[in-house]
């Protein structure tokens, strides 16, 4: 009976997913050559199945490489800009790693946050060894560029060179809120200084454009955030989660075989609340990583485990005030639909999860969409055209909740709609 009951369900799955459409709606030229997809943010258009994309690119490559941004309506482009660093350095490029986007019309603001090539700021002095956080307006303008560079240099034959790489961001207070922005540093940025191999960096900026506050940890090996979420603590203050895989241990007096962790910090003053490792609830590796949209039904965080029987979603609760272990949070968790290779997205929506992957074979896209009890309501594969999966964000318009994707596919960018049934 119980088969029975499965056998239903996957043929009513399969069947509602045919009802999602997919259809592309731009194209970015010169991807696989001079340009390199990294981010997209959509918001809803001005009429029935319109679509905002604002696509984040990276060009050229060396001292050249620079960071640009276009938004398109549907097929059509509004503007392409290029990020200035801001001072008339020769020798100086800009690589993007990701973009944030939040607020409408006039007060739209754009994040974006990437390494520099050579020292951009004046601050470094390699290739590489300083962040950069850069704010746009609406029309893709620069408002201003900031730069996280070490604190002190390093001396030695043996020392290695100066690498500070940004993996995550996340905006909290719509526009006029700030940004937080997250990754992995072999030099001091925060304080305490580098403790290990790499160590997890966190910095915390207003809009206006100033650090609040920047914060450094590790384990005595390699630690390397996958993403930075915003969700409430079990006293209902908004808190910073960074989560990631490490090689050691973060509890410094006896080692962990636990290659994950989750860290809470503090949003106003960036004190470390809580470490997690050894409490978490799979000893695999966090994958993908996100906070719940505060409008949702329930607050915490929802995760992608990489385990050794493939990848499973985790829904975690983060508000309840008596519960201490992190592996007791757990609300539910699934498993995706499909063995999943290279990079996964992971998009709450508050009402819905999805998770968009390339497959073992063939390494086409893939999008499962989870309610928000964990059951996986549909799972297909999308077509040739719309390419490898780069990026993909889930908007909702008067009509539909569907999926803005990002693909590459041969020498251009795929920019899509998934309309969800």
């Amino acid at each position: 009976m119980i088969r029975a009951v499965a056998v239903l369900f996957l043929l009513i799955s399969t069947s509602a997913f045919a009802e999602a459409k997919y259809a592309e709606i731009g194209r970015v030229s010169g991807v696989g050559s001079s340009t390199t997809l990294i981010a997209l943010a959509a918001k809803p258009g001005v009429g029935r199945l319109s679509t905002y994309t604002t696509v984040l690119t990276r060009q050229g490559s060396g001292v050249s490489t620079s960071a640009s941004v276009s938004k398109w309506l549907d097929g059509s482009l509004e503007y392409q800009k290029t990020i200035s660093p801001g001072v008339p350095r020769s020798h100086c490029g800009l690589d993007p790693v990701g973009m944030e986007q939040v607020g409408e019309g006039f007060d739209e603001v754009t994040y974006v946050v990437g390494m520099s090539i050579a020292s951009c700021s004046g601050l470094g002095t390699g290739s590489r060894d300083e962040v950069f956080l850069a704010k746009l307006d609406w029309k893709g303008d620069l408002v201003w560029i900031r730069f996280i560079a070490s604190l002190e240099g390093c001396e030695g034959f043996l020392c290695p060179s100066p690498k500070i790489v940004p993996t995550g961001i996340v905006t909290v207070g719509g526009p006029g809120g700030n940004v937080i922005i997250t990754g992995y540093t072999n030099t001091p940025v925060g304080r305490p200084t580098n403790v290990g191999k790499e160590d997890v960096f966190v910095a915390n900026a207003t809009s206006a454009g100033t650090w609040a506050w920047i914060k450094q940890i590790g384990s005595l090996k390699s630690d390397r955030p996958v993403g930075v979420a915003v969700a409430p603590d079990e006293n209902g203050k908004l808190a910073v989660f960074v989560a990631g895989r490490t090689d050691g241990s973060f509890y410094y007096n006896y080692p962990s075989d636990v290659p994950s962790f989750i860290l809470r910090y503090n949003l106003v003053s960036g004190v470390l609340e809580k470490v997690h490792q050894d409490d978490l609830s799979f000893p695999g590796e966090i994958v993908a990583f996100s906070g719940r949209p505060l409008e949702s039904w329930s607050q915490g965080l929802s995760i992608v485990w990489k385990t050794g029987s493939g990848h499973t979603l985790e829904l975690v609760d983060t508000t309840d005030p008596w519960v201490t272990n992190f592996s007791d949070r757990q609300v539910w968790q699934s498993n995706l639909s499909r063995a999943a290779v290279g990079p996964i997205k992971l998009v709450d929506a508050g009402t819905a999860f999805y998770v968009v992957y390339s497959t073992v074979l063939g390494g086409w896209g893939v999008i499962d969409r989870f309610d928000t009890t964990g059951h996986l309501n549909w799972s297909d594969s999308l077509p040739v055209d719309a390419g490898t999966p780069a990026s993909s964000k889930v908007i909702r318009d008067p009509y539909n909740l569907h999926v803005a994707y990002l693909g590459t596919r041969g020498y251009y960018g795929s920019i899509g709609r998934i309309v969800t049934p």
